[in-house]
């Protein structure tokens, strides 16, 4: 965040942004999830803390009361469309530390907190956004505050918990109906508790956690309401005595409470699920800062936004993110088309683009666009030709680059797609039939494209700039299944693959590699430089350090064995122009993903092995240089595509089983 804050509110808006304000200060500030920044927008009117900020049916926010001078019946609103702040009506009483929940008619029940001589209101009021005027609506039948209210699935509002007139911490709870205007007693908490944390859960049930009991002791226990018998049942203790934290509920169904104080061990870091099916907490990840007093968001893809709130010391103006599944794969918005050996390409305005492949009928021509922020497919136009097993680069201009590939037979044609227009225009033949070959991009903006023809070793470049291809020398084996990176210093290294002799009949895997220098035009195969194991269908992957992983694939691991599905990994260094052998996978990988994370780590995915096509996946660690188990893909799949996301997470798309093309798709959280 730009500012500290603590005792503010953040609040999701229905475009997916984030709204911080308040927090003793007047700014305000929106989080983007698309692009992970924050931007100031505005000023309220006043400085507030201990406020509310309500989502209105029509967009709008209301915030009311809070703590500061002569602000606590004020009330303003702020809209989204425009970023603006403008002042409505004032409450009939000045409150802080009060509750506001928003009713089926879209009117706003607020309630309780302390009134401006610090004492426990037991007033509540209505807001009508439609007129932007307030009415009383009722009392409760004990004055409180800190206390929380839930907005039940039959429209009655449930309020409990809370601090009493004479500062005790009160187990009643009261149930306010819209449709009477009244409040009835309901069943009350076992334990009184101020300052408590709630959550409706899908089954309609009520779970408060935590809090104050009245001689300030923080609290471990939770209890559960149930509106159907206006009864209150104890619940799994949390793992630790938690007050002033906070508790949201996930998509999963599982409740999510996050930091808080705890006497023993002071500001938590810590946080918790909880899972109604079997009434336990369990561990979750630590936020990397200690606080309390801060708020929780929801956003739309399922991660949750800590913002602000007191730490060790003073305000925070830190924000985290929490991802719920990180470390595990979870399905995700499915093609309209089956298909496998396509490409995918994450275009810079942060869509994926998804072109060609094999379907359920041949070769396709169609091509699909994802975008990430509604996790929705639209179709993005036909190619003038299908193909499959051909390359996409996206240029520096952001047009995307398709090459070659195979149809009836192995095509020369190229087309490129522009995103802003959302059109597929031809551009100029290859000087050669290709497929399974590799196109890099340069660093000065051409595109190498090198192997896939039995029948010449000819390497080509294209240049966008006239849309020419021209020959960039012969590469020193004919190969096809190979790899290419291009490596820090702006050479292109080509590894592996399948080895093709000038009559046309496969070789063998091969062990060797080659440079290609854009500087000199030549490429370069010291035979010092040949890898240890010969392999095709693997996978190169430029670490962090500018080295090169190599990892599975297909071929003999050892002088006079059997080729076969490949487990080994090596590195290559292009400092020293030498390769060093590295643990191995866990498993062995041919024509699987490797993706390089955020965090320097590489996730290798899907594939086959010897007894078939497999889920599993695992993580390579360049630190370390081990690999580790994490969880498996939810199908099994090869031929498919992996993208890193905006957000950081890897979508893998489509593939292949038993021959048949998939559309399903499922994001990795890291």
């Amino acid at each position: 965040m730009v500012e500290h804050r603590a005792l503010h509110s953040a609040i999701t808006l229905p475009d997916g942004r984030v709204l911080a304000a308040g927090g003793f200060t007047h700014s305000a500030e929106l989080y983007n999830p698309a692009t992970g920044t924050w931007n100031a927008t505005g000023q309220a009117s006043m400085a507030r803390s201990y406020h509310t900020a309500t989502l209105l049916p029509s967009g709008q926010v209301l915030f009311t009361g809070g703590s500061s001078s002569g602000l606590g019946a004020t009330t303003e609103l702020y809209d989204p469309t425009t970023g603006s702040w403008r002042t409505t009506n004032n409450m009939s009483t000045s409150r802080r530390s009060h509750t506001a929940a928003v009713l089926p008619s879209g009117r706003v029940l607020v309630t309780g907190g302390i009134d401006a001589s610090g004492n426990p209101l037991a007033s509540a009021e209505l807001y009508d956004p439609a007129t932007g005027s307030w009415s009383a609506a009722g009392s409760l039948a004990s004055a409180r505050s800190r206390h929380v209210a839930v907005v039940l699935a039959s429209g009655r509002v449930l309020v409990t918990g809370g601090t009493g007139a004479s500062g005790n911490s009160l187990a009643s709870a009261e149930l306010y109906d819209p449709a009477t205007g009244s409040w009835t007693s309901t069943g009350g908490l076992r334990v009184g508790r101020a300052q408590p944390a709630a959550a409706l859960l899908p089954s309609g049930k009520v779970l408060v956690l935590g809090g104050l009991d009245s001689a300030d002791n923080s609290l471990a226990s939770a209890e559960l309401y149930d509106p159907a018998t206006g009864s209150w049942q104890p619940t799994g203790d949390m793992l630790h005595r938690r007050s002033q934290h906070h508790a949201l509920l996930l998509p999963s169904g599982q409740v999510l409470a996050t930091g808080g104080y705890d006497p023993w061990f002071g500001i938590l870091a810590s946080t918790e699920s909880y899972d109604p099916a079997t009434g336990t907490w369990s561990a979750s990840a630590s936020m990397v800062e200690r606080r309390y007093r801060h708020a929780l968001t929801l956003l739309a893809d399922g991660r949750v936004l800590v913002t602000g709130g007191h730490g060790p010391g003073n305000q925070l103006v830190r924000a985290e993110l929490y991802d719920p599944d990180a470390g595990t794969w979870v399905s995700a918005a499915s093609l309209a088309t089956p298909r496998y050996r396509h490409t995918a390409n994450r275009l810079p305005d942060g869509q994926v683009l998804v072109t060609g492949g094999f379907g359920d009928s041949g070769p396709l021509a169609s091509s699909e666009r994802l975008a990430p922020s509604s996790g929705a497919w639209s179709a993005a136009g036909n190619m003038s030709t299908p193909r499959y097993a051909h390359t996409a680069t996206l240029l520096p201009s952001g047009k995307l680059l398709i090459a070659g590939g195979l149809a009836a037979s192995s095509l020369r044609s190229v087309e490129q797609y522009d995103p802003l227009t959302g059109t597929w225009t031809s551009t100029g033949d290859m000087l050669l039939p290709r497929h399974y070959h590799t196109a890099t991009l340069l660093a000065d903006g051409r595109v190498l494209v090198a192997g896939g023809n039995e029948s010449s070793r000819l390497a080509e470049l294209y240049d966008p700039a006239t849309r020419v291809w021209t020959g960039a020398g012969n590469m020193l084996t004919a190969r096809r299944y190979h790899a290419a990176t291009l490596l820090p210093d702006g050479r292109v290294l080509v590894s592996g693959g399948y080895g093709v002799s000038q009559t046309g009949q496969p070789a063998t895997p091969l062990h060797s590699v080659e440079v290609y220098d854009p500087a000199t035009g030549f490429w370069s195969a010291p035979y010092s430089m040949r890898m240890g194991t010969p392999r095709l269908d693997h996978t190169a992957t430029l670490l962090p350090d500018g080295r090169v992983l190599v990892a599975g694939g297909y071929g003999s691991p050892g002088v006079g064995q059997s080729a076969r599905v490949l487990e080994t990994a090596e590195i290559y260094n292009p400092s020293t122009g030498s390769w060093m052998p590295t643990r191995a996978m866990l498993a062995p990988h041919r024509n699987h993903t490797a993706t390089l994370l955020a965090d320097g780590r590489v996730l290798v995915a899907g594939g086959t092995d010897e007894a078939g096509m497999q889920t599993s996946a695992e993580l390579y660690d360049p630190a370390t240089s081990t690999w580790t188990p994490t969880p498996c893909m939810t199908l099994q799949r090869r031929y498919h595509t992996a993208t890193v996301l905006p957000s950081g997470r890897v979508l893998a798309i489509g593939g292949e089983q038993d021959f048949n093309p998939r559309a399903s798709t499922e994001r990795y959280h890291p």
